[in-house]
């Protein structure tokens, strides 16, 4: 009975790692994260920096073509953004004029989180700022 159990769990534990491992395709991507992102707060050396105010509300709108605006106080950034899926790594990477700003290091329905390595701005050791967005919000 006990070697049942253990292949039983054995099974379970194998089935739940292949879907894990399930490559996303790109057409998912862009239904999850094609809509308009509100920044909520950030995250540096476990420390979480609230938004300033209502006033200093950031948007990240992304598109389908593979762009996105950011919108700081209703105004449209004109720098060109964009963002590339690599199917390969299974990773989504923004950039900002060609320079890549950071990946997405979360993506849910409702959830979105970009990380950013400040070491590629700054020449200085800093850890990774997480800027957490959600959509949808009322």
């Amino acid at each position: 009975m006990n070697k049942v159990c253990i292949l039983l769990i054995i099974g379970l534990f194998s089935t739940t790692n292949l879907f894990s491992q399930k490559k996303i395709s790109v057409d998912s991507i862009k239904n999850i994260l094609c809509k308009k992102w509100e920044f909520v707060y950030a995250q540096l050396n476990e420390k979480k920096i609230e938004r300033i105010s209502d006033t200093s509300k950031i948007y990240y709108i992304f598109k389908k073509n593979g762009t996105f605006e950011i919108i700081t106080n209703q105004i449209i950034d004109s720098r060109k953004c964009s963002w590339v899926f690599e199917n390969k790594n299974q990773i989504i990477r923004l950039f900002i004029n060609d320079i890549n700003i950071g990946v997405i290091s979360l993506i849910k329905e409702h959830e979105l989180i970009l990380k950013i390595d400040l070491n590629n701005f700054f020449n200085i050791d800093l850890k990774p700022i997480q800027l957490v967005f959600k959509s949808n919000i009322e």
